[in-house]
């Protein structure tokens, strides 16, 4: 399993309480009542095994134990195994209440997850042969009343089934698992796309409808399921738990085997189970290589088989807000129909409007996140455009000029759309998406073709917002009649209408209440909170005003008559519109009659009959299909030519805008001779920098491997005030002054006139002039000879600009140099740029030699000392003072441990890191740790560097930025073979999947764990030093400037 890390895990639970509403949250429906089971199962018996493993908490034992038997169900038997395959020692004495049915059962030797489940398995098909069924249940799992009899009725009732699994939820009563499906997902070891288990329906309440009937599934977790006896035992003769799989993907295996035996897995709401797990499992990505080779084809022939059509969709949308939980909606049924993927701009911690989705259960925010990750590679058929009409020109590719079938999905609250918007729609995109009729009409009055508009209504989830679910919130004061509004207190809200209509209509009456919550306004030209509220069997008072007159009825609503009323805003998109102003009167009128209302129950249910009939997310989510399938049968059969997209009415930088649309010169490829002149242009020494750092070990080696008689000329960017300052030499009359444009076009000029065969343009925000470093996109139009762009880092936090010029930065490159496989498909799948001038070239590193730890140690005096280190320039976002606040736990433990912090405060960065470091001084301390951390603040040249290095037992990266997609130092740390402990930032994230320990941001607790579970078991130090050193091989910068030689060198010959 992949754990997104732009997701707050472990938040993953549905938090329940709205927003500032003075009142206790709302819970879901309070009791947890079992089913009632058709009929009382016969033969209900189980041999149970409880797998025991090194990370079992022993003492949890003495409760789930006794709670197996307990709540089994009326006449239902069990035989407790307890499978000890760790090497904690175990009795039954240690597991208090235990019946005399519990037995202990443990190998000669210690095994992992599968095989001691095998193992299992084959010791209770021989200690209770009568016994007919056979049950697997982890050790964290408490079970509800009536677990075993449920199981056991399920498989009774389903003839062809083989296995049935529980429904296990988070402690708050929220679905952890309850069956999965295969989809594609981006591996990141593996660096491509594979088909996994996801989980369906991971957050959702505990009797969410789909979770409350028996089904069929592809696969599910090993958490708790039973078997026959007999089928235990062709399972084990066909291999099965014999891959070494681990917990979460040995039963996928399972359910592949059965399902290849003609057989069914099942999934029962009849039993249930609460984790006590705190943490989860992080799967050794070997074992997802394993499952990979053994069923990657014929998972991916399946998943093939199951789309509707071949064609490529993009759905292009917002991280949240409204209209990214309307696309959340529609894509909630599409994925594993078509392949389709997300482009959602900004990743998790920097949504625009998380407040909208983290409150959603975890599956359904998951899977755009997935989807969001999935492989760019293939050329998008189909964008859908669900996002600001103005940033349009910001995604198909290449930039300004697409061939892709464009669909813009589009909604407003006004009579009239600005003129720019309806001109896109007209001459730029190919057909309009909009929510209503009203929607559509507006359109056709605005001229644009009728053949173009196709209505596709906004949905809910009917499953989701079901008041049979959920328990109403005791609310303050309240009475025999409550009113609830939403709205924002803005130009658009009619917030002032709704409190004087209640107020006068109410004046005299005591019984009612009106509650105010946050959000609609006038509507959104659709209002999406009314569909909520009628899904959850609530009356609304409504004006028909907008998208509402398509499903607003007086079967169950009190509506409302307005006027057209201009706008006065400071929006100067609004300028000149109008929208409809709710009737006072008829406001007042509105409250009377729902006050004196008799039908409210009856009109609440007509409203959701409503939904469940035409807005539920399934229905519409199968409109929308089949419109994509009747696409791709029509509009995609022949060649469509590329057309133009009007990027000047985006709201970025004029500058931006400008570079973007300059033309790009033919590129010369005039090289005669093998010899090749070769301009860089980047930061570079003495400017303290690490794109200087690298841009100078890169030449070093590069230079010596182009052919005879070719030169390499630096260009540096320097800062407009940094060349008086250069002291040694006189500074080279060929820098370019970052903010000054007439440098560039110089330096441009030079490059084309003087014989130069290519350029290498060293990019990362901040180092190029213009708003947002736009100028390098200029300057790279300019040139006319092929260039070559290296990307150093590549954030989750792209604004709308820096997302433009990257795309124009790769669309006038020859090629885009990034460093990993992650990042190559980071740079489409989030930013919009597919691969086909994309090239990896890692990170170089020196050559460090295998150097025994004790030898280095004793050249710095640290002999007999466990090294822990962390180095580079300190900074905030460094993380060291999370190392320090775990040591006091690791050194008693481990009292020889000396943590090195091996760097200076950032030069660039001031006052903050100096302050920040002084702190990490006091912090340092404190007694419990003061002979235990050790400050190298002096100047290092690389050969003491290494040295360091090599002494280091433990290197660790608590790094705080999630967004670092190439570090030096933990590239510097896998060549020198080290274990390394790490937060999993993008880079550790990509490289250090089953060859290093990745822990939680921001958790001294994770950070102490994952330490010291490296100390305590030398052997898998051991394995990851190994697997460390041989990931870097080939790494070095010789071996990487030979990539860089041989680039060049196929750019710049002729064809």
């Amino acid at each position: 399993m992949t754990v997104l890390n732009e997701l707050p895990y472990s938040d993953h639970v549905l938090h329940l309480a709205p927003a500032k509403l003075p009142s206790a949250a709302p819970v879901l429906k309070s009791a947890w009542t079992r089913h009632v089971l058709p009929n009382q199962p016969s033969n209900c018996a189980a041999s149970v095994l409880v797998p025991v493993l090194d990370h079992t908490h022993i003492d949890l034992l003495q409760t789930v134990v006794p709670s197996l038997q307990q709540y089994a169900g009326d006449s239902c038997q069990v035989n407790v195994l307890l499978v000890v395959c760790a090497r904690q020692n175990v009795n039954t004495t240690r597991v208090k209440g235990a019946h005399d049915s519990v037995r202990i059962i443990q190998p000669e030797v210690q095994l992992r997850w599968d095989a001691c489940i095998r193992y299992g398995l084959q010791q209770a098909l021989v200690l209770d042969s009568e016994t007919p069924h056979v049950a697997v249940v982890a050790a964290s799992l408490l079970p509800l009343q009536g677990w075993l009899s449920g199981l056991v009725s399920d498989l009774q009732q389903h003839s062809n089934a083989s296995a049935v699994f529980s429904k296990i939820l988070f402690v708050n009563g929220t679905v952890k698992a309850y069956g999965s499906r295969f989809e594609q997902v981006y591996d990141d070891y593996l660096a491509r796309q594979v088909v996994r288990p996801v989980e369906m329906y991971a957050g959702y309440p505990w009797n969410y409808g789909p979770t409350m009937k028996t089904m069929a599934v592809q696969a599910a977790g090993c958490s708790a399921w039973l078997m026959r006896s007999s089928g235990v035992n062709k399972l084990l003769e066909g291999g099965g738990f014999s891959l070494s799989l681990g917990s979460y993907l040995a039963c996928s295996d399972m359910a592949l085997r059965l399902h290849q035996a003609g057989r069914t897995v099942l999934v029962s709401p009849l039993s249930s189970f609460i984790d006590t797990a705190t943490r989860t499992q992080r799967e050794d990505p070997a074992t997802m290589q394993t499952f990979e080779q053994t069923w990657g084809p014929s998972l991916e022939a399946q998943y093939v088989s199951g789309l509707a059509f071949n064609a490529t969709v993009t759905w292009v949308m917002q991280c949240g807000g409204p209209e990214g939980s309307q696309a959340f909606n529609h894509v909630q049924h599409l994925e594993g129909q078509l392949r389709l993927r997300a482009q959602v701009q900004r990743g998790w911690p920097f949504c625009e409007h998380p407040d909208v989705l983290q409150d959603m259960p975890f599956s359904f925010s998951e899977r755009v996140y997935r989807l969001r990750r999935l492989s760019a590679y293939l050329p998008s058929d189909i964008v859908i455009h669900h996002k600001d009409y103005r940033q349009l020109a910001a995604w198909p590719w290449p930039p300004n000029n697409s061939s892709a079938y464009l669909i813009g999905r589009y909604s407003w609250d006004v009579d009239r759309v600005h003129r720019q918007w309806a001109e896109q729609m007209r001459n730029e995109i190919d057909e309009v998406w909009v929510p209503s009729i009203w929607h559509a009409t507006s359109l056709e009055q605005q001229g644009v073709q009728a053949e173009k508009i196709f209505v596709v209504p906004n949905s809910v989830d009917a499953h989701f917002y079901d008041p049979d679910i959920w328990d109403p919130l005791t609310l303050p004061q309240q009475r025999r009649l409550s009113f609830l509004t939403s709205f924002r207190m803005d130009d658009r809200a009619c917030w002032q209408a709704v409190l004087v209509a209640y107020l006068k209509a109410f004046r005299d009456n005591t019984d009612v209440s009106l509650y105010v919550h946050t959000v609609p306004t006038r509507n959104d030209g659709w209002g999406v909170p009314y569909m909520e509220a009628m899904s959850l069997g609530k009356p609304v008072i409504a004006t028909t005003w907008g998208g509402l007159a398509d499903y607003i009825q007086p079967d169950f609503a009190f509506l409302v008559n307005f006027t057209m009323t201009p706008i006065r805003t400071s929006d100067k998109g609004l300028r000149g519109a109008a929208w409809g102003e709710p009737s006072v009167e008829r406001l007042i009128d509105s409250f009377k009659k729902a006050y004196d209302s008799k039908d409210l129950v009856d009109m609440g249910r007509n409203a959701r009959s409503r939904v469940i009939e035409r807005y539920d997310n399934e229905i519409v989510s199968s409109l929308v299909l089949e419109r994509l399938t009747e696409i791709t049968e029509s509009e995609l059969s022949g060649n469509r030519s590329a057309k133009a997209l009007d990027m000047a009415k985006d709201q970025i930088p004029l500058d931006v805008v400008m570079c973007a649309m300059l033309p790009k010169p033919h590129v010369r490829l005039n090289r005669t001779t093998p010899a090749l002149k070769v301009a860089v242009v980047s930061t570079a020494p003495p400017r303290r920098c690490g794109i200087a750092i690298f841009n100078s070990a890169l030449l070093e080696y590069l230079q010596p491997l182009l052919p005879q008689g070719s030169s390499v000329e630096v260009f540096p960017l320097i800062w407009d005030t940094e060349m008086p300052a250069l002291s040694g030499s006189a500074p080279t009359q060929r820098a370019i002054r970052q903010e000054n444009y007439g440098d560039y076009v110089s330096t441009a000029r030079a490059i084309n006139a003087e014989g130069f065969h290519a350029a290498i343009l060293q990019h990362e925000f901040g180092i190029w002039g213009g708003a947002e470093g736009s100028l390098i996109v200029c300057f790279a139009k300019m040139l006319e000879v092929p260039v070559v762009s290296v990307i150093h880092s590549l954030s989750d936090n792209l604004g709308d600009p820096q997302q433009y010029i990257l795309q124009n930065l790769a669309a006038s490159s020859k090629a885009v140099v990034v460093m990993s496989e992650s990042t190559r498909n980071k740079l489409g799948a989030f930013h919009g740029t597919p691969s086909d001038n994309v090239v990896v070239l890692p990170h170089g590193t020196p050559v460090i030699s295998a150097v025994n730890p004790a030898v280095a140690k004793a050249m710095l005096n640290l002999t007999g000392r466990t090294v822990l280190m962390t180095n580079g320039l300190i900074n905030p976002m460094k993380g060291v003072d999370l190392v320090l606040q775990a040591l006091p736990a690791i050194v008693e433990e481990f009292p020889y441990v000396l943590y090195l912090i091996v760097g200076e405060p950032h030069p660039d960065c001031g006052t903050p890191c100096a302050n920040y470091f002084a702190e990490l001084v006091a912090a340092a301390s404190d007694h419990r740790i003061v002979n235990h951390v050790r400050f190298v603040t002096k100047f290092l040249d690389d050969r003491v560097l290494l040295q360091y290095v090599q002494a280091a037992d433990i290197y660790i990266l608590p790094y705080k930025d999630r967004i670092t997609t190439n570090s030096g130092t933990l590239t510097m740390a896998l060549a020198a073979g080290k274990a390394i402990v790490s937060t999993p930032f993008d880079h550790a994230a990509a490289v250090l999947a089953g060859r290093g320990v990745l822990v939680d941001f921001d958790s001294p607790v994770s950070l102490q764990d994952g330490i010291l579970e490296l100390l305590r078991d030398e052997s898998l130090m051991t394995k990851y030093q190994r697997e460390a050193r041989e990931f870097l091989l080939g790494h070095d910068w010789r071996s990487i400037a030979k990539g860089y030689a041989s680039l060049l060198a196929n750019i710049t010959m002729r064809s």
